[in-house]
């Protein structure tokens, strides 16, 4: 089963948002930034809605999610950033039916930038599984994405699946 264009959508503006927030990241660290340093960083994820593609409910997040942050300089002066996430505790209901869920799952981000800011390349992988309390059909959803942006600030590659499977 693949995601509804709706879903995928908002999936994609996510990431979207996700990639602009790291970049600002990147670009307002500057030289000062040299070196390496981790950050454990809380991500409120409280009130995301999205749709449960078994059932076409619509469901909202009440917890949020935990990341790692490392990020370092590479060899030609140019950042490299890997983000790692998992779920931690996190909960969530639908909207209709008060059925409780459990997220759990993680996901990986990775994004180059070169030193004077192009190219820029961004990775991202996730894995979630959306599991009911009861005998709702449980869903995995798997999504990858990939964007290279080259040193005219042209897209040159831009891949992203995003695919849900209903187990009941």
């Amino acid at each position: 089963m693949h995601l509804s264009p709706s879903h995928a959508r908002t999936l994609r503006r996510v990431l979207t948002t996700a990639v602009a927030g790291i970049l600002t990241l990147l670009i307002t660290a500057g030289p000062a930034a040299a070196g390496t340093f981790t950050e454990i960083v809380p991500e409120n994820v409280i009130g995301m809605m999205f749709l449960n593609p078994c059932t076409g409910e619509h469901i909202t997040i009440t917890s949020g999610t935990l990341q790692l942050l490392v990020t370092m300089n590479d060899t030609t002066s140019g950042l490299h950033l890997v983000v790692h996430g998992n779920a931690q505790g996190v909960t969530a209901v639908g909207e209709s039916t008060g059925v409780t869920y459990r997220l759990a799952g993680d996901f990986w981000f990775e994004t180059n930038v070169a030193a004077g800011g192009f190219p820029v390349v961004v990775q991202m992988v996730e894995t979630h599984d959306v599991i009911s309390a009861g005998s709702t059909a449980n869903v995995l959803v798997h999504l990858v994405s990939h964007l290279t942006i080259n040193a005219n600030g042209a897209v040159t590659a831009a891949v992203s699946s995003a695919s849900a499977e209903c187990r009941g």
